[in-house]
């Protein structure tokens, strides 16, 4: 017999994990592919219906879906080839050696990783297309073709034999370490904990809860908070994944009844939760991340109209700096007049975008624009911040109590006299929305005596109707674009200043389309990838029972022999399973709402529940997906145990 034959009837005899393992990377490959179709479609990354950073959205998914497929290949495979380690042993014990196995692995795997590749992309070419179509009408884009080309096959296929070839190579060199007796030992080695301490479990509870609590208390979150509570929450929830079983027997144990009337239950569990600890962990982290992330995308999409108008106090906003950005007021009417609207208001208000210091304006342009009694005194200023609800830490991190404008030899210092938040002209320009308001005789000064600057207009328009604006908009920019070639560039000394960022037409409707599209290609693709990144841990959880198969039917076949029923190991089995695949995604949605109730303090009660609304939605989503899943393979698992049963 040789190796080949060899490794076709190990295929034939373990046929259900190969198959699952198979899934698993055609699955893979699969959701590349309908990403790619996105990915490298030009047509629609260059469209004017597709509103400027839309597509930006994509990064955060596909950075996802990539690190994601690092892990979940890499435990998918090592979950295989440790299910395998019995039948290697029991192979070097009949004289094979470890270039043989080797030898075995490569085969079966080469076999496996072309299959998945071919049925990977099969069903993408089959299911790319509804997930195109999907996407382009929750865009509401219309006229973009779905276009297939070879980096669509090269992008999925490359990432794919990389990650395949990586983990190949790492499990031929943990061949060096075989040995006959740990590997028909393996699957006993697997259900013991390295550490074994009840009281560790009320430590991670201890941990998570804590941690909570500062988040919810702590309203400014910041980055190093952030970072710390999801170690701190992650060590934590390990802790009381990993020690649950023996939590549990050491609380059973007080009730020598109960105890003793549930011991099989009680034991298997502790068995099945050291055995899946790892796995069980994985997914409580990873429900957390997708029920907080996919609640948070459709929070922006159902309030993506509110958001818009909140950001933008004008419909149009943009700014005439230097030499640049300036187009007669005949062309902008003919441009408003073309698309069928009529301008309601416009307002002016004259600037300077002063190097290194941001942009400074007088208390008259503000008064004449707002109807109001500003008054900022010699040698003064305030400092506007079109946001609300900033707290006293933000603005004393913020912002200086005083400005230094450097003016020939001298420096010309003006003193901060206060902070005012109110959306005065507030855009999606952020920096713009941060003003110095200085008296008019300092503003004029630091005009004549300075040569460090760019004068500026900020240019401001209202209109009948802001949501028929989107083409005025972008005709508006192609219009300044236009008029901006050939003029001198801005003086830079500041190396942080980037023209292109000033130069901008921020418009209500086109932040309203960013938004809404944004989200929207956010709440699918997050909801896919949520979807498949479940379904995954879950075949990998199915793969991880079936390795240990053999170990149950030989319990089971045992119980069935001494009077145990058929109807009695089924809800045995029953048992087993549901704290398993279901204690995972409770914890997961737990601290999901614990860090959406963390960042919607302060907000408004009505705010708090819509975000808590959203991630009860997509919890409840899920959790039907992970009971159909839960009963399929409860179903396959029974049929497998009592199959020797019969």
């Amino acid at each position: 017999m040789t190796f080949k034959d060899v490794a076709i009837k190990n295929f034939k005899g373990s046929i259900r994990k190969y198959i699952t393992y198979y899934l698993c990377n055609s699955f893979i490959i699969m959701t590349f592919f309908m990403y790619s179709t996105l990915m490298f479609n030009d047509k629609l990354s260059n469209s004017d219906q597709v509103a400027k950073g839309a597509l930006d959205t994509l990064k955060i998914p596909s950075v996802s879906l990539v690190l994601f497929s690092i892990v979940f290949i890499s435990y998918a495979h090592s979950t295989f080839i440790r299910g395998r380690k019995k039948e290697f042993g029991l192979f070097m014990s009949l004289g094979m050696s470890i270039g043989d196995i080797r030898r075995i692995i490569v085969y079966e795997n080469i076999f496996i990783g072309v299959a998945a590749i071919i049925l990977g992309i099969i069903s993408g070419l089959v299911f790319s297309r509804l997930f195109f179509l999907i996407i382009i009408k929750s865009m509401e884009i219309t006229g973009i073709e779905y276009i297939i080309g070879i980096k669509n096959f090269l992008f999925p296929i490359g990432i794919f034999i990389l990650i395949y070839l990586v983990n190949m190579l790492v499990t031929m060199i943990s061949t060096c370490k075989f040995e006959i007796i740990k590997l028909i030992k393996e699957e006993k080695k697997n259900q013991y904990n390295k550490i074994n301490n009840p009281r560790l479990a009320l430590v991670g509870f201890g941990l998570v809860l804590g941690m909570s609590i500062i988040l919810y208390i702590e309203v400014n979150l910041t980055t190093n908070l952030l970072f710390e509570s999801m170690i701190i929450i992650a060590i934590g929830t390990y802790l009381m994944i990993s020690q649950f079983g023996g939590f549990l027997i050491k609380i059973s144990k007080k009730n020598k009844n109960k105890y003793y009337k549930n011991l099989l239950f009680i034991t298997n569990i502790n068995s099945k939760f050291k055995e899946n600890k790892k796995i069980i962990f994985i997914t409580s982290m990873l429900i957390a991340v997708i029920v907080f992330y996919s609640g948070m995308t459709l929070r922006f999409y159902l309030c993506a109209e509110k958001e818009a108008i909140k950001n933008n106090t004008y419909d149009i906003t943009y700014l005439e700096l230097g030499e640049k950005n300036i187009i007669p007021d005949e062309k902008i009417n003919e441009i408003v007049k073309n698309n069928g609207e009529d301008i309601v208001s416009k307002n002016n208000i004259e600037c300077i975008y002063y190097y290194g210091k941001g942009i400074f304006t007088s208390n008259d342009e503000i008064n004449k624009l707002n109807n109001a009694n500003l008054e900022v005194d010699n040698g003064r200023y305030v400092y506007l911040t079109q946001y609300e609800e900033l707290s006293d830490q933000e603005e004393y991190i913020n912002h200086d109590t005083k400005l230094e404008i450097p003016i020939k030899n001298n420096i010309y210092v003006l003193q901060k006299s206060n902070n005012l938040f109110k959306d005065i002209f507030r855009s999606d320009i952020y920096w713009l929305n941060d003003v110095a308001i200085l008296n008019k005789n300092d503003y004029e000064f630091i005009k004549k005596k300075s040569d460090n600057y760019e004068i500026g207009n900020i240019k401001l328009y209202n209109f009948k109707n802001w949501e028929n604006t989107y083409k005025i908009s972008v005709e508006l920019e192609d219009a300044l674009k236009n008029n901006n070639i050939g003029k001198p560039n801005f003086r830079k000394s500041n190396l942080s200043f980037n023209e292109d960022n000033y130069l901008k037409v921020a418009s209500k409707i086109g932040n309203y389309k960013e938004n809404k599209q944004g989200s929207a290609i956010l709440i699918f693709t997050s909801s896919y990838l949520g979807v498949f990144f479940f379904v995954a841990i879950s075949i990998i959880l199915f793969l991880k029972l079936l390795s240990s198969v053999d170990c149950d039917k030989n319990k089971y076949q045992s119980m069935y022999k001494i009077g145990m029923t058929e109807k009695e190991i089924k809800k045995q089995i029953e048992k087993e399973l549901l704290p398993i695949f279901f204690i995972g995604p409770v914890i997961g949605c737990g601290l999901a709402f614990v860090y959406s109730i963390a960042f919607s303090k302060g907000s408004s009660i009505e705010v708090s529940n819509f975000i808590i609304k959203c991630d009860l939605i997509v919890f409840m989503l899920f959790l039907i997906i992970q009971v159909g899943f839960f009963n399929i393979c409860k179903y396959k698992y029974s049929r497998l145990i009592l199959e020797s049963e019969r």
